[in-house]
C-alpha cells in the first residue's frame, strides 16, 4: 500500500485485487481519523417571534461545533430587508435559540421569513 504526500493510503497498481475491500477500509479510516470537514447549511425559515422578541430554530444536520452564521430578512417572494443588526444569544451545534433582529428603520422585527447561512465544522 502506498500513501499520498497527504498521508493517505492508497493501493499500488501492483496490489491484488482481493485486497480492495481492505484498502477502501484503510482509506476510509485514514479520512475519518482526520476529524473535521465543513459543512454550509442555507435554509428559509418562517419565524413567529416569541414573548422575548426572539425565535429559536434547529439546523437541518447538527455540526460538530456551533457554526458561524449569517443572517438576511425577508424572501425571494416577499422581497428582501435590509437589517441593522441580527443577534442569536445562543448558538449550538444543534441549532440557535433567542434569535432577534432590527430592520435598518430601527423597528424589531415581528414574524417574518429569514434566510441563513451556517457554516460550521463537520465530520467527513
Amino acid at each position: 500500500m502506498g500513501t499520498t504526500a497527504g498521508g493517505l493510503p492508497y493501493p499500488e497498481p501492483t496490489a491484488p485485487v482481493r485486497d480492495g475491500a481492505n484498502n477502501i477500509k484503510a482509506l476510509a479510516d485514514a479520512l475519518q481519523a482526520r476529524g473535521h470537514g465543513q459543512r454550509i447549511e442555507h435554509r428559509s425559515v418562517y419565524a413567529e417571534m416569541n414573548a422575548a422578541g426572539g425565535f429559536g430554530i434547529q439546523w437541518a444536520r447538527p455540526f460538530t461545533a456551533a457554526p458561524e452564521v449569517a443572517w438576511i430578512l425577508g424572501n425571494a417572494a416577499a422581497g428582501f430587508v435590509p437589517v441593522a443588526g441580527m443577534l442569536a444569544s445562543g448558538i449550538s451545534p444543534t441549532g440557535a435559540s433567542g434569535v432577534a433582529c432590527n430592520a435598518m428603520t430601527g423597528q424589531a422585527v415581528q414574524n417574518a421569513w429569514f434566510n441563513y447561512i451556517a457554516i460550521g465544522p463537520d465530520t467527513i
